[in-house]
């Protein structure tokens, strides 16, 4: 791995970098991008005339992230709806894509880089994209990709990836990082160690949940005070295991009071189908009254900091799983599988330990459990929580400095802009200390 950047020198011109993404969904990497520019605001007081990243979004579908930018005042820049079987939507995306460099370059403000989110975006949009850099001697502006999902070699977006090139790499996490399908991709792509960076999602702390708030909720969900309340909130992807913890919680029918709410929106036709099969199946079960099905909230942290624990017991490897982190900011112990970015948030401290075998005792981190994926095992790491509030308390103290440890967004979007002056070859200057306080040399003795 290459040695860490250093912080980017205070002062000079900022950095300008246009996110390039889909948007046409809502999940972890929409709100990255919402942070992004939120911490970028903070940075440069909002009109990046300082130091820092300039950041701008490029985007194909008009939708609740493209409303959600503007209302916070970024410049977004509308590519169209692009459709893989419909290849000229592609090609005018791309040619909207490079006006709109054009016009930056033309306006005395070019993009020092280009970023496209996801496998998706390079291999539609970014094929062909050699724009000019606006320096006057026809150099291409740098293309970086940022991998968010763990990579599938088979898939088209991955190798229509590979053909549209990039000259630089960022992984959301170091599992992510380490796969052979990683490999594979800088192979590919040609990427030296040095354009290659680990930038993990940025997130912020919540702000302390009010105790009026939390009772509020718990009382809206029926929960009692004594009740032991188990909160999950994922889109509904095979991948986030809902059936699994639903199987689960179906072992711990006969245990002491506690309920489940499931937060998340269906946003396709197979995720509904599947939340109708989830609440059949809950039935079967003999736990659909002590369910609770949320659908799209927008006060998920509230949620969070209402919860006794969290679980998310993913049955494949999730890339990094933002969600785990929002969790332990809020001092919810966390209950998930020892695979993928949820085992690399929640092993602080533990050494590297394989996967738990079915019917052998979960892996125990400073903030929260690791389990088998095993619908026992699940139920046995929850069962070990809701009889055990002392332990519960000692997991969630210990759940915001975890979480800022990984995601403080200062210091991510500190990562980023050293990475991309590196990688574009824009360091950042650092201003000329005024002649007035500058120290007489010394006269010689």
């Amino acid at each position: 791995m290459p040695p860490a950047d250093p912080p980017p020198a205070a002062g000079g011109a900022p950095f300008r970098l246009l996110h390039v993404y889909s948007g046409n969904l809502y999940g972890g990497v929409e709100r990255l991008l919402e942070t992004l520019h939120a911490c970028g605001s903070e940075q440069d007081g909002g009109d990046g005339a300082g130091g820092g990243l300039r950041q701008d979004f490029a985007l194909c579908f008009r939708g609740r992230l493209s409303e959600r930018l503007r209302a916070a005042g970024a410049r977004v820049t509308e590519l169209g709806r692009v459709r893989r079987v419909e290849p000229w939507t592609a090609l005018w995306a791309r040619r909207r894509l490079a006006a709109a460099l054009r016009s930056a370059a033309a306006a005395g403000e070019p993009y020092d880089a280009v970023l496209f989110h996801s496998f998706w975006s390079l291999a539609l949009l970014g094929t062909g994209l050699r724009a000019d850099s606006g320096e006057g001697r026809g150099s291409a502006i740098p293309r970086l990709l940022w991998v968010h999902d763990d990579p599938n070699p088979s898939h088209w977006t991955f190798r229509g990836a590979v053909r549209a090139g990039a000259d630089g790499a960022i992984f959301n996490s170091e599992f992510v990082r380490g796969r052979p399908a990683s490999r594979a991709l800088l192979k590919g792509l040609t990427i030296s160690e040095d354009r290659v960076a680990v930038v993990r999602p940025p997130a912020p702390a919540p702000p302390p949940a009010a105790a009026e708030r939390r009772a509020a909720l718990r009382a809206e969900l029926g929960a009692e005070p004594d009740d032991v309340l188990i909160l999950t909130a994922a889109r509904f992807e095979a991948c986030k295991g809902h059936e699994l913890l639903l199987d689960a919680l179906g072992r711990l029918a006969n245990e002491r009071r506690w309920i489940c709410a499931f937060a998340g929106d269906a946003q396709r036709p197979a995720e509904r189908a599947r939340v109708a099969a989830l609440r059949t199946r809950a039935e079967r079960l003999n736990v659909g009254n002590r369910l609770r099905w949320l659908g799209h909230r927008d006060d998920v942290p509230d949620l969070m900091a209402a919860a006794d624990l969290y679980c998310q017991p993913n049955v494949s490897p999730e890339a990094f799983g933002l969600t785990f982190v929002e969790a332990l900011y809020a001092g919810c112990p966390v209950v998930t599988t020892a695979i993928g970015g949820g085992r690399e948030i929640l092993r602080a401290g533990l050494p590297e330990p394989g996967l738990p075998e079915p019917g052998l005792p979960a892996l125990h981190g400073p903030a929260g459990r690791l389990t088998g994926i095993d619908p026992a095992a699940v139920a046995e790491a929850l069962r070990s929580l809701i009889v055990d509030p002392a332990r519960r308390r000692r997991l969630a103290a210990a759940g915001p400095a975890r979480a800022a440890a990984l995601c403080d967004p200062q210091a991510r979007l500190a990562e980023l802009e050293a990475f991309c002056r590196r990688t574009a070859g824009r360091p950042a200057v650092a201003p000329l200390r005024p002649a007035a306080t500058r120290r007489p040399t010394p006269a010689a003795p």
